[in-house]
């Protein structure tokens, strides 16, 4: 299974919709039978169509209600003549517990998204955690207004 057909489009748009979908109800809502939903879910698995289940949470209940994006230059020369790779600053940047990192094209090598309580702890984030990791050159910050 290369590529994905009407069938299984359609169980993958009532997942996404929510992921604790047992295979009966993806058969109720989709009209394809309970056994081919579940045959077609597990090769979707396997072939790493599906690579995993989530849930989407309340952040504002969690005590993260700020969420912002920083944008990240790097200098991948590093003052101390060693070279660092933008894949690398990524993952070191994924270290420090933001929701999403990725390398970019364009103007912009990285950008992360995180969560964070208050403007002080964003400001504490971007200046003393991501601007401190090597080859981090310049950061700008967007805070999100509304989420939809």
């Amino acid at each position: 299974m290369d590529k994905i057909n009407e069938k299984d489009s359609k169980i993958l748009a009532k997942l996404k919709e929510n992921s604790k979908y047992t295979v009966a109800e993806l058969a109720s809502l989709t009209g394809i039978p309970i056994t081919t939903v579940h045959n077609r879910i597990k090769q979707m698995e396997q072939k790493g169509v599906i690579k995993n289940y989530t849930l989407e949470l309340d952040h504002t209940r969690l005590g993260n209600a700020i969420s912002a994006y920083v944008m990240i230059n790097t200098s991948t020369m590093l003052a101390n003549g060693l070279k660092v790779s933008q894949e690398e600053i990524a993952k070191e940047i994924k270290l420090l517990g933001v929701e999403k990192v990725e390398v970019l094209t364009g103007g912009t090598d990285i950008i992360a998204k995180i969560r964070v309580k208050d403007v002080a702890e964003l400001n504490d984030f971007v200046v003393k955690k991501i601007r401190h990791i090597s080859g981090v050159d310049k950061t700008h910050t967007m805070v999100v207004l509304s989420e939809f």
